[in-house]
């Protein structure tokens, strides 16, 4: 994977996230707009729950009027209609039918709740007759037309609960200049109760505030259990105009809960942005690592070659004169063996390197763990590997705790540990030939360091020379190969032995590797 795979997963994510940012930011500046419109939808369901309390209300009274205009308009027929529809509706207190002539016709109800006398009430309805008649003249021409308007009046020298509702109904005889009118008295409060709230809670819904009040504020009915609530919309009601049906949301207003949704929609929209932003950076970074990774391994097949190449090619060359004789000298013959078998050594290292690493990859590799001296493994290592020092000129100094405890290790891996660390520490050293070996004691650790006085390793790097394929990128070691996974395999060794590994290096004063292995018991 190169560059441009790269390039390419930039440009899909960001193909993905501008329309949405687009989006986002085009919602923003419409937020007020947006505002208002959700404002105006729960402004129009508001008005439409009080159109239909209202509706309901004025069914009812159209059911009482119904009793008071059909065909058969005798005081007998009249008094039998008046009096099942006085059973049937208990808020409704009486009827009153009083002629043009302002006599009495019919007189129906539960009248002593509020008059002593029967006539009394026969007698309030004449007074607002009188009080109102040219607007009851005009309410009977459209009552002819079709159009039945009542008037309502409220009887505050009687009782102020009490509603007198006036309408213009057909005389008994066939001429149109006589007319009559019917006074019916409804008890306001049960009213409320049986008629405007029942139709309320019959809609129910539990996010919405009601109530009923009189124009002077005394409310009928409160649904709403907070302190002096805010009603937002008031409509009066239509029969009896000096009640006022009110509604509200519970716990807001419409302009906060137009905003909350706003709010919480550009929340949502923000918040996908921002998942989008880190997906994308996560995939720039996954892409990233996968390009690093890709280049990596890259190096590390060419890597290999030439380190396989180069000890082959030698071996081959070696083993060629030797066998056509060209070697006179014994001294010679036992150089071109010793060097024959320092590379067959070198190959041996590299390719366990590589097939540990592939087991590992693979979680197949298994160790051996056992009980085992650090001081004696320890020298007996170096002792192994002092002949390749001398071979190179190093001089290799130790300072080895001889009443270091035993550690259960897996030998062959932490020989191989140790064994990197020496050849970095040889690759490494540039002009230097000094190499010094350490191992101690703390309370709970023994601590083995390999330290070298060579090139050093930058700061900014020193994080990553454990990672698998990972090679230091100073121009010092261009011409330095190996693999990448020396110090990889020595973290995983580590690791599998519950202990781990440190470095500290400064930039042309060397590097010192620490292995740090858990005391026994």
């Amino acid at each position: 994977m190169k560059r441009p795979q790269l390039t390419f997963s930039v440009l899909g994510g960001l193909a993905l996230l501008v329309p949405l940012l687009s989006y986002t930011v085009y919602q923003w500046t419409e937020r007020n707009r947006d505002e208002a419109l959700i404002l105006q939808i729960y402004d129009r369901q508001l008005n439409t729950i009080l159109f239909s309390v209202n509706q309901y209300c004025w069914d009812k009274f159209e059911t009482w009027t119904s009793a008071l205009i059909e065909s058969e308009r005798t005081p007998e027929a009249y008094g039998r209609r008046l009096r099942t529809l006085l059973k049937q509706n208990r808020s409704l207190l009486g009827v009153c039918i009083i002629d043009s002539s302002s006599v009495p016709v019919l007189s129906e109800g539960r009248f002593s709740r509020f008059f002593k006398d029967p006539d009394m009430a026969c007698s309030a309805v004449i007074r607002q007759i009188a009080k109102n008649r040219k607007q009851l003249d005009r309410m009977h021409h459209r009552a002819r037309e079709g159009y039945l308007q009542p008037l309502s009046v409220v009887l505050e020298d009687i009782d102020p609960a009490v509603d007198l509702i006036l309408v213009p109904v057909a005389s008994a005889s066939d001429s149109l200049s006589p007319w009559m009118v019917a006074g019916i008295f409804v008890d306001t409060h049960r009213f409320v109760q049986d008629v405007v709230v029942r139709k309320f809670n019959e809609m129910n819904d539990v996010n919405l505030a009601f109530a009923t009040r009189f124009q002077d504020g005394e409310y009928l009915f409160l649904s709403e259990t907070e302190p002096d609530p805010v009603f937002e919309k008031s409509e009066p009601l239509w029969i009896l105009p000096d009640i006022r049906l009110l509604v509200k949301i519970k716990g807001t207003t419409l302009r906060d809960l137009s905003q909350s949704r706003i709010r919480t929609h550009l929340f949502f929209l923000f918040g996908i942005n921002l998942l989008l932003g880190a997906g994308i950076v996560i995939l720039m970074h996954s892409v990233s690592k996968a390009v690093t990774l890709a280049r990596m391994k890259s190096d590390f097949v060419a890597n290999v070659s030439h380190e396989l190449r180069t000890p082959l090619a030698l071996i081959r060359m070696y083993a060629e004169t030797l066998e056509m004789g060209r070697v006179p000298s014994e001294e010679k013959q036992q150089h071109y063996y010793k060097t024959i078998m320092n590379e067959c050594t070198r190959l041996t290292k590299l390719i366990n390197n590589i097939l540990d690493f592939s087991k590992i990859e693979s979680h197949k590799k298994e160790y051996a763990f056992q009980n085992i001296q650090t001081h004696l493994w320890l020298q007996e290592s170096l002792a192994m590997y002092r002949f390749h020092l001398d071979q190179k000129g190093f001089v290799l100094k130790t300072e080895i705790d001889m009443s270091c405890p035993a550690i259960k290790a897996d030998r062959e891996a932490i020989s191989q540990a140790l064994t990197n660390l020496l050849d970095n520490a040889v690759k490494f050293s540039g002009d230097s030939r000094d190499i010094e070996i350490r191992l101690s004691k703390t309370e709970n650790e023994i601590c083995l360091s390999v330290r070298d006085f060579g090139i050093g390793i930058p700061a900014s790097e020193q994080k990553h020379v454990f990672e698998k394929f990972y090679r230091v990128g100073s121009s010092l070691i261009h011409d330095v190969k190996g693999t990448g996974l020396g110090l990889s395999l020595v973290k995983h060794i580590m690791q599998v032995h519950h202990g781990r590994v440190d470095l500290k290096s400064e930039p042309g004063r060397g590097s010192t590797f620490f292995l740090y292995f858990p005391a026994g018991d």
